[in-house]
């Protein structure tokens, strides 16, 4: 999971902040699955928002 061309000292800096600052491959899914999270966590909260005041009025 290296990419080729990485400068030495920027892989072993790498390694105390994983998930902040990862290699290509590493990073696109979890970030997709982080948006996909906060997302779905703001739509959780708008639909029961919205239920919440027609139940309301």
């Amino acid at each position: 999971m290296r990419m080729i061309g990485v400068p030495e000292p920027e892989r072993s800096g790498y390694n105390g902040r994983r998930g902040t600052e990862a290699h290509d491959g590493d990073v696109k899914y979890p970030a997709l699955v982080r948006t996909t999270l906060i997302l779905g966590t703001c739509a959780l909260g708008w639909s029961a928002a919205v239920a919440t005041v027609q139940y309301l009025w």
